[in-house]
Formats: structure tokens, C-alpha cells, sequence
């Protein structure tokens, strides 16, 4: 009969509703001499496998990606999970495409369920391209696979764009703080925190801007090494950074000398606090008070970092001299880049009408001729074209008492001189106290105007007082027979009853440096001693 192989079971037809049993075997026992065409059950793979021209092929549907979770960052470890379908123990994830260079990296895979694997990243280890997109590629035990191209991108971490060193902050940044700057360059949201390190006293750090601020004011340098922390919305990326804050204790410039000068703007000074102070007026014999200078303050004033800034210090106005002698001048103004200070008024003589022209404050009126209706006249400081500026000056003087009788409220006794006005109140106020301003001696002159207070340097200091008027008659106690210049360096004015070792019997010169007027000369009987010149402004710079 021949091959029986050849005839048994030739189109042979299998009824019946239980399935027909197939050799079986390890993938070891696969055997390929018999050719294609063979059909058999793989005990390791747990499918049925045929052999072709491929070699043997599993019988079975190929996995399905449907979505992957979480970041692959270029940097940081993370893990990823895959969905899908038709998942088989044993599955191995593969990161394809550009995001590995073209190479494809297997992975360490956790089978979960049929719809469901997870994979490390092993970012740490693998030469992931930040910036460029991935696929993913499951492949069963089979052989059978599934891929999801493109799955995604590759995230990059925060990039700083503050430089790590040595950041300084002065004493007119304190408040504006440090920016401390990072971005992330797939577009998440960064927030700042401190890693490491401590901030200097006083310091808070604003999460969501950067902004390290509210510096405490220090007695010497302090030095505070921190890390910073930016970290990425987009998974969480972070990226640490080390700078050092060094806060300088307060640095404060005088400039004292008349003239012109040059203030050096130092390396890392975007902006410093200035006051700036006019000269006072000078006063005369049987004179009024002369005014104090105009005082010009700004808390934040810009500065190009090494570059320089134009000073100019006012020259105190010069006094008239005895009577008969003319009025006494006016200070010189007081300059800071843009910023100006005018000097105080001079102060009339006797008999003589209010100069006024163009002093920063008013100037009080001398006896004789001039009483009542004649104070001080009020000047205004220029507009600063510099905004932010605050400015203080032209408060009138007091009015001079008439011959024979007296201002006993707003001006000053018979024959005496009225108070120059100050920086930041008039000459004679009726609010004053003190010498010159009592009840007890309506014949005294009136007390100069108050200047304008700053704690630019540390001390809290007045500056642009305005000159006492003179005295005329004689006969009162020693502390009510003089009339005292105004807080801020106003000169007292001159009394027969009062004698200064170095100004004896004439008007006191306004204090040297803070725009103090001169105190006015007093008439007793014909005898007459010299008003006071007027004091040099100042101007001081802060950092």
C-alpha cells in the first residue's frame, strides 16, 4: 500500500464538538526538519505556533498602546505607566525614536494586567534627548508587538538664568530685594525654594517670583551662602543653583566743600538715597532772621553703576555787615544730578524793603519802616525733573516790629527783627516756644522756622533752620532776651543782653553744613553789631 502517511486522514473531516489535540512541547522541543506547514502548542508560551518561511510564529493577536502616563525627564529617574490591550506576562517595553538617538532601549517592565505595564526610566543611565519626541514599543512574549509613535517629548529640566556667585545688596536696594531668575524650556510654571543655607536676617523669598527681599540693616558686612531651588510644574524637574548674598552695612558720602564736585558711583549701585541742602541766607545789623536752605531728599535716586554723578555744595550767603550796611545775600543752591536745593533768602537790614530774590526760603523783616504787612516772602523750590523727589523750603519769615510799638503775635518786638523762615515751618510761628517767643517779652525778636528732619547718616538730624531775628531793647534774663534760630543749624540772633564768645553782641552765622540762616544784628541806643552769614549747604549720599 505504500506511505500510509500519504492516505491516512487525506481531507479528512473531524465532527463532533470537542477539539482535536495537537503535539505539544517546551520552545527546546521545536522541531523544524519537517518544513512548513506545522502546527503545534509552545508549553512555554502558552499560545499555539505555526511554522512558515518566517520560522515558528505564535498564533495571536499583537498588544495594543493606547496611552502612556507620567514625564520622561532627561535627567531624573521616574516611572512611566503604558495602557492598552492584549498585554501577556513576560512583556518587554522598548523607548524608540530620537528621544534615545534612534536607539531603541529595552527597559525593566512590570506586567500589571492585560491592560496595563509599567517601566523605569533609568533616565540616570540612558542618554535621553531633551526636547525630542519618543515612541514606545511593547513586545510580547510571542514576538507579537505594538507600538505608540510618538508617545511624547522628552522634558527638560529648569535652566537658571541667574548666574551662581556673589550677588551684594546695599543699603538702598534693601527693600527692592535681589531677583534670582529660572525657566522651564517646555513651559512649565517655576516656584523658588531654599535648598540649603540660610537668609541673611530680616530676608524672605518670594516663591513664585524669585525675589529675595526685606534685608535687615547690618553693622558690618554680612556673608550668607545658600543653594536655590526652581522647580518645573511640568513633573516636578528641579534645579539647584548656589549664590552667596553679601549685605553691606550702609555706606553715607558727605560732600562739605563749596563748590563743585563728583560723586563715583561704585561697581553694583543702581540707585542711592541723596539729600541734598542749600546754603542759608545771610542777615544784616537791626536785621530780621535770615531763611534757611531748601532741603531736597529722594529715597531711590538712579545711578548708572560706575559711572558719576555732578555735585554742587551752596555757599552761605554773606552777611550786610553793621548797620548802616545792606542786606545780607542770599545762599547758594545746593545740587545732585538733577536735583536742586535752593538757598535760603538773605535777610533785610534796617529800614531796607525784603530782598527775596529768589532764595529758597523767606526771610524775616527788620525794624523801621518795614513792620506789619512785610514778612518774609514765601519761594518755592524748581520742579525736579526727577520724580520721587520730596522737597521742603519756602516757608515765609516773621514780620520786624514797628518803631515804637510791636507783633507781638505774628512778628517781633519794637525795633527787633522777625525770624528767618525755615525749611519746614515759618519764621515766628505762634506755636513756637522758647526764647523770643514769650509773652514775657513782646519786645524780643522772633525765633527762625524749623528746618526739615533726616536720619540720612544714622542720627536723625535738622537742616535748613531759618536765623533768629535781632533783639533791641536790653533788660530781660538770659534765656528770654535773644531769639533763637530755628532746629537745623538757624543762627541765634544778636542781643545787648547776650553775648556769644565768638559773635559777641551780633547775629550768630548759620551752622556750617546744614543750611543753617544767619541770626540778624541787634540795635540797642545806636550801638549795632553785624547780622550772621548764612551756613553752607550739604549734600549726602547714602548706599
Amino acid at each position: 500500500m505504500g506511505d500510509y502517511s500519504k492516505y491516512k486522514n487525506v481531507n479528512t473531516v473531524f465532527g463532533g464538538a470537542s477539539g482535536i489535540v495537537v503535539p505539544r512541547g517546551t520552545t527546546a522541543e521545536r522541531d523544524s526538519t519537517l518544513g512548513t506547514g506545522q502546527v503545534r502548542y509552545n508549553t512555554d508560551l502558552g499560545l499555539l505556533e505555526q511554522y512558515n518561511d518566517l520560522g515558528w510564529q505564535s498564533v495571536d493577536a499583537p498588544p495594543t498602546i493606547t496611552n502612556i502616563s507620567g514625564t520622561i525627564n532627561e535627567n531624573t529617574n521616574s516611572t512611566i505607566t503604558v495602557t492598552g490591550s492584549n498585554f501577556k506576562t513576560g512583556a518587554t517595553i522598548f523607548v524608540t525614536g530620537a528621544g534615545v538617538s534612534g536607539i531603541e532601549r529595552a527597559t525593566a517592565t512590570t506586567f500589571v494586567s492585560s491592560s496595563s505595564l509599567t517601566f523605569a526610566t533609568n533616565a540616570t543611565a540612558v542618554n535621553y534627548v531633551g526636547g525630542a519626541t519618543f515612541g514606545i514599543k511593547v513586545v510580547n512574549s510571542s514576538g507579537l508587538s505594538g507600538i505608540l509613535d510618538p508617545a511624547g517629548t522628552v522634558d527638560r529640566d529648569p535652566v537658571w538664568s541667574t548666574a551662581a556667585g556673589t550677588y551684594t545688596v546695599f543699603d538702598s536696594a534693601r527693600s527692592t530685594g535681589l531677583t534670582f531668575s529660572a525657566s522651564d524650556p517646555d513651559g512649565g510654571t517655576i516656584t523658588y525654594s531654599l535648598a540649603s543655607g540660610s537668609l541673611p536676617a530680616g530676608a524672605t523669598l518670594n516663591a513664585s517670583t524669585g525675589v529675595i527681599s526685606g534685608f535687615s540693616a547690618v553693622g558690618s558686612d554680612t556673608s550668607s551662602p545658600i543653594t536655590l531651588r526652581a522647580t518645573s510644574s511640568i513633573g516636578s524637574q528641579t534645579a539647584d543653583r548656589n549664590f552667596t548674598i553679601v549685605v553691606k552695612a550702609p555706606v553715607v558720602t558727605s560732600f562739605t566743600s563749596t563748590g563743585s564736585s563728583t560723586f563715583s558711583v561704585p561697581t553694583g549701585i543702581t540707585a542711592v538715597q541723596v539729600l541734598v541742602v542749600g546754603a542759608g541766607g545771610g542777615s544784616a545789623g537791626i536785621g530780621g532772621g535770615a531763611g534757611g536752605g531748601g532741603v531736597v531728599y529722594h529715597a531711590t535716586y538712579p545711578v548708572t553703576p560706575g559711572g558719576s554723578v555732578p555735585v554742587t555744595v551752596g555757599t552761605g550767603g554773606a552777611s550786610g555787615g553793621n548797620y548802616p550796611g545792606p542786606s545780607g545775600s542770599n545762599g547758594g543752591s545746593s545740587t545732585f544730578g538733577v536735583l536742586t536745593a535752593l538757598g535760603g533768602a538773605g535777610a533785610a537790614s534796617w529800614n531796607t524793603a525784603i530782598p527775596n530774590t529768589g532764595g529758597g526760603c523767606g526771610a524775616g523783616a527788620s525794624s523801621h519802616g518795614y513792620p506789619g504787612t512785610n514778612n518774609g516772602s514765601t519761594a518755592s523750590q524748581p520742579s525736579q525733573s526727577n520724580p520721587g523727589a520730596s522737597y521742603n523750603a519756602g516757608f515765609p519769615g516773621a514780620k520786624g516790629g514797628t518803631d515804637g510799638s510791636s507783633n507781638s503775635t505774628t512778628g517781633a518786638g519794637q525795633y527787633s527783627g522777625g525770624g528767618g523762615g525755615g525749611a519746614s515751618q515759618a519764621g515766628g510761628h505762634p506755636s513756637q516756644t522758647g526764647p523770643g517767643n514769650t509773652s514775657e517779652n513782646t519786645s524780643a525778636g522772633r525765633k527762625g522756622g524749623d528746618g526739615y528732619q533726616s536720619s540720612i547718616t544714622g542720627t536723625a538730624t535738622y537742616y535748613g533752620g531759618g536765623g533768629g531775628g535781632s533783639n533791641h531793647q536790653s533788660g530781660y534774663t538770659t534765656p528770654v532776651s535773644y531769639a533763637q534760630g530755628g532746629a537745623g543749624g538757624g543762627g541765634r540772633g544778636g542781643s545787648p543782653d547776650y553775648s556769644h564768645p565768638a559773635y559777641p553782641g551780633g547775629g550768630e552765622p548759620g551752622t556750617t553744613n546744614r543750611g543753617g540762616g544767619g541770626g540778624g544784628g541787634f540795635y540797642s541806643g545806636g550801638g549795632t553789631a553785624g547780622g550772621g552769614s548764612g551756613g553752607p549747604g550739604i549734600v549726602i549720599v547714602r548706599y
